[in-house]
C-alpha cells in the first residue's frame, strides 16, 4: 500500500508503473480456460502494466493442440491486483465461439435422447469459431458407428438443430 501511495505521489516524476506478475497472469488464464472445460497448456503474454483500459494479447495453447489469442483489457486495480476482462480473438466473419468440450455436455445428450445410443462428438480443435452461417461439422460416434454431425447454432451459440451425415 505504501508503494502504491508513493507511486501516486511521485509517479509523474519517476514514471512509476505497476506490472502484473507473469505467474499470476498464467494462473488466471488457466482458470479462465478451466471454466470453459479447456486445458491450457502454455501461456505467453507481453509485459502487462496494470493501467486501466490498456489492452494486451496473449498467446494461449489449448490441449497441446493449437494456439489462440486471448485479448485482455485491464479493468482496474483492487487490493494490489489488476482485474481483467478477457475475450478470445475471433477470426474475421466469425459470429461466436464454442469450446468443443461443451459439445459433449450440451449436444451429445440431445442426440442420445433421439437415437437411444451412446454418443461422442469429436472436433478437430479445442475452440470452434462459428462461421456466419452458424454451421459446424464434427465427427460423431453413435453406438460404435462413426459418421459426421452437422450442428447449426445461432449467434448466441444456442443449438438450433442437428443432423447426422453419413460418410
Amino acid at each position: 500500500m505504501r508503494n502504491l501511495l508513493l507511486c501516486a505521489v511521485v509517479g509523474l516524476a519517476t514514471g512509476c508503473k505497476h506490472t502484473v506478475n507473469a505467474d499470476e497472469m498464467e494462473a488466471w488464464i488457466k482458470a479462465r480456460g478451466e471454466q470453459l472445460g479447456l486445458e491450457v497448456t502454455k501461456v505467453t503474454c507481453p509485459k502487462i502494466e496494470a493501467t486501466t483500459g490498456k489492452r494486451y494479447r496473449c498467446q494461449v495453447e489449448l490441449q497441446r493442440k493449437k494456439e489462440y489469442e486471448l485479448e485482455l483489457t485491464v479493468r482496474g486495480r483492487e487490493g494490489g491486483k489488476a482485474n481483467f476482462d478477457s475475450e478470445w480473438v475471433h477470426p474475421e466473419g466469425s459470429i461466436g465461439l464454442i469450446p468443443s468440450s461443451k459439445l459433449e455436455t450440451g449436444v451429445a445428450p440431445k442426440i442420445e435422447d433421439k437415437v437411444g445410443k451412446p454418443v461422442t462428438i469429436a472436433c478437430s480443435e479445442p475452440l470452434l469459431f462459428l462461421p456466419a452461417d452458424g454451421n459446424l461439422r464434427c465427427d460423431v460416434t453413435i453406438g460404435g458407428e462413426k459418421g459426421r454431425v452437422l450442428m447449426v447454432f445461432n449467434a448466441e451459440t444456442e443449438l438450433q438443430r442437428w443432423e447426422l451425415e453419413r460418410p
